[in-house]
């Protein structure tokens, strides 16, 4: 009888969880989003490009990643052409549309190639070299600039358990 009911419960919460997922993902709060499916269609087609080529930028040594010390941003990008990339991308939108996007849209699309592209970029680097960021605290300070070969090279070293322990001590 307990098995039965272990199992029937089991049933139920499986079904209450996928129930959750799908209400989750009809609702969507942001109203740009079904007002313009198809600029953010054009625009993801042009992030995509972009965000390879950046991430591509910050492997061969061609951009800087500035150290944060933080857990859930531990980088950020030195990126000089931001400002003119963003406006290649409100372009984009505007031409795909076909008139001129109100601040809120511009608001929006600035919001998230600021904040999403680039944390898209930054975790699309972390999954070609994953990093312990925890042994990296201990190196790098708020602020310092260091290029991606160093960080290889810096958790190569630190991937021994021999040098790790001998860090430890000091």
């Amino acid at each position: 009888m307990l098995i039965q009911v272990g199992g029937l419960l089991k049933i139920c919460i499986t079904k209450l969880k996928r129930g959750l997922r799908e209400e989750r993902a009809a609702f969507n709060p942001n109203p740009f989003t079904a007002e313009h499916e198809q600029v953010l269609s054009a625009i993801r087609g042009y992030l995509k490009v972009y965000i390879e080529e950046e991430v591509e930028k910050v492997i061969h040594d061609q951009q800087m990643l500035i150290f944060t010390n933080g857990i859930d941003r531990p980088f950020v990008r030195e990126c000089e052409k931001q400002e003119k990339q963003l406006e290649q991308l409100i372009t984009v939108a505007e031409r795909e549309i076909e008139h001129t996007l109100t601040e809120y849209e511009k608001a929006f699309l600035t919001y998230a190639f600021y904040n999403e592209v680039e944390d898209t970029i930054l975790r699309r680097v972390w999954q070609l070299n994953f990093f312990n960021v925890k042994k990296l605290c201990i190196l790098l300070q708020a602020g310092q600039e260091i290029l991606y070969t160093d960080l290889q090279e810096i958790y190569a070293a630190y991937d021994s358990r021999k040098i790790w322990k001998y860090h430890l001590e000091q």
